[in-house]
């Protein structure tokens, strides 16, 4: 929220985020928290959460390892998690996407590509 009390739209505060470097810090932040929050949810089975990745979450070496760790503390089952990609930030780093959808096949976490058709194609 502002400092009006207002909700901040993700729209106004994720590009300033991009921008300055701290979406994935962010990214971290969501993943942690929602998983805290709701494993015993996930658990059961009476919800599935999904992430929206940005490009730069996208293509970092550690993500796996972080959402593992964060698995391993909270119990939620890999396969009531799932992770929206981008076209743009597919397109823009298609090995880092090939590698991440990959990785997350093994893990049976699911994925979806997010805006397709509003951006590269």
């Amino acid at each position: 929220a502002g400092r009006n009390g207002r909700l901040i739209p993700p729209g106004e505060f994720i590009p300033a985020a991009e921008r300055f470097g701290v979406a994935s810090r962010l990214d971290r932040w969501i993943i942690r928290t929602a998983l805290s929050l709701h494993g015993p949810a996930l658990k059961s089975g009476a919800l599935t959460l999904g992430f929206n990745l940005s490009a730069q979450t996208l293509s970092d070496p550690q993500l796996w390892d972080f959402v593992d760790a964060v698995i391993d503390e909270t119990g939620a089952p890999h396969s009531g998690i799932g992770f929206e990609i981008t076209e743009t930030a597919a397109v823009t780093n298609f090995a880092a996407a090939e590698q991440f959808v990959r990785k997350a096949r093994e893990r049976r976490c699911r994925v979806s590509l997010d805006d397709f058709g509003a951006g590269m194609s």
